[in-house]
């Protein structure tokens, strides 16, 4: 079993620009984050669950592209970081077969554990 956690300030996502959000999250996700009253604290936990994907994997932020782990949720709401591109190339290459997600914030921070087996 390996985990990964990773902590972000929202405040660092207000008034981010569009090419910036583009560049890093997938259409899906930005939908989904443009949908809240105040969409800087959920950009914030799915960039914290991307860095903490990125760390389980034992990869640098620059080694992996940002849009290969997207933050997707189940029927039941519950997140989950579906992987493709190079993100799941390595993941396949560790022999892992599973991946939990979980992601929590407040106004002020977000943060993510991502734990693989």
């Amino acid at each position: 079993m390996r985990t990964g956690i990773d902590i972000v300030e929202v405040e660092r996502f207000e008034n981010k620009s569009t090419n910036f959000l583009k560049r890093v999250f997938t259409q899906n996700e930005i939908a989904y984050c443009t949908s809240f009253s105040l969409p800087a604290e959920h950009f914030a936990g799915f960039f914290a669950v991307k860095e903490a994907v990125m760390k389980v994997l034992g990869e640098g932020i620059d080694s992996i592209p940002f849009k290969d782990i997207e933050v997707c949720h189940n029927a039941k709401n519950r997140p989950y970081a579906l992987l493709s591109g190079k993100a799941k190339a390595l993941f396949e290459s560790l022999g892992l077969t599973q991946m939990d997600v979980s992601i929590s914030h407040t106004k002020y921070i977000a943060t993510a554990i991502a734990v693989v087996s």
